[in-house]
């Protein structure tokens, strides 16, 4: 355990008597968080090597009423018993107050904290505005139409991610690339993106492959359900040649995979 000892202990009225000075110090260093000393004056003679008769003059002038005391509380005592029926144990009265106040130092790191706090909520704030005035270009949305809570909601989540305008813009080329396949809910769009914006990101993926896990599913899944050497399409063509049945077994392999991917699977 530490204490915090300011210089001030050597202006105020204890500089009278240095012995209940220096006993009050060691008082600090054996008080528990609280500034309880449950131990006899001999237990701290014996714990501190001073003498007991200075130990025993020490906690009789600690005891005392002192009317030069910055603090009124306990009549300026700096010590009262833990126990008024027993001659031992104490606990140092303004323990608690001077153990709260902040030093220079924790006062500076606190200020610094709280700019880089305020700095990081403006970047996120930044990153949420230029996200919503891409979004809206996206999806042809004027100032005046409204955002769902929802929609809000996932906005400001993705808006955390450092990386979240540059995943953006990844999409954006995914739409030009494959418009037809593009949803058309904003909802779905932000649906889970979030949660694989990082996974997505990992380094030792190839470049085409950083749109997220979810959109590029998404895509894939609407390649296979038009597919014309898929059965189940409206545009299935029963005289497919072997590369476009080629092309549909590879696009399921993807599917599969992807989904493996998403549900933390291994590949």
């Amino acid at each position: 355990m530490y204490a915090k000892i300011y210089e001030s202990m050597y202006d105020g009225s204890l500089r009278k008597d240095w012995k209940a000075l220096v006993v009050f110090q060691q008082l600090l260093v054996l008080c528990d968080e609280e500034g309880y000393v449950d131990k006899t004056a001999e237990a701290i003679s014996a714990r501190t090597t001073i003498p007991l008769e200075f130990i025993e003059h020490g906690l009789l002038e600690l005891g005392k009423p002192d009317p030069e005391s910055r603090s009124n509380q306990e009549e300026g005592r700096r010590i009262i018993l833990i126990n008024p029926v027993r001659k031992w144990g104490w606990r140092i009265v303004n323990y608690t107050t001077y153990r709260e106040i902040k030093t220079q130092d924790q006062l500076r790191g606190y200020w610094r904290g709280k700019k880089q706090e305020v700095r990081a909520i403006a970047k996120v704030s930044d990153r949420t505005t230029e996200l919503k005035n891409k979004i809206s270009e996206l999806f042809n949305r004027s100032e005046a139409d409204a955002w769902s809570y929802l929609e809000l909601s996932m906005l400001a989540e993705v808006a955390r991610r450092e990386n979240s305008m540059m995943e953006f813009d990844e999409i954006i080329k995914l739409k030009a690339r494959e418009p037809r396949y593009f949803t058309k809910s904003l909802a779905k769009l932000l649906e889970g993106w979030n949660s694989y914006l990082d996974r997505s990101r990992a380094p030792e993926m190839p470049a085409e492959n950083k749109v997220p896990s979810h959109i590029q599913l998404r895509v894939v899944e609407s390649q296979i359900e038009c597919h014309k050497a898929n059965p189940q399409s409206t545009s299935y063509d029963p005289k497919h040649p072997l590369p476009l049945r080629e092309e549909l077994k590879s696009l399921r392999s993807r599917q599969q995979g992807l989904q493996r991917q998403i549900a933390g699977m291994p590949a």
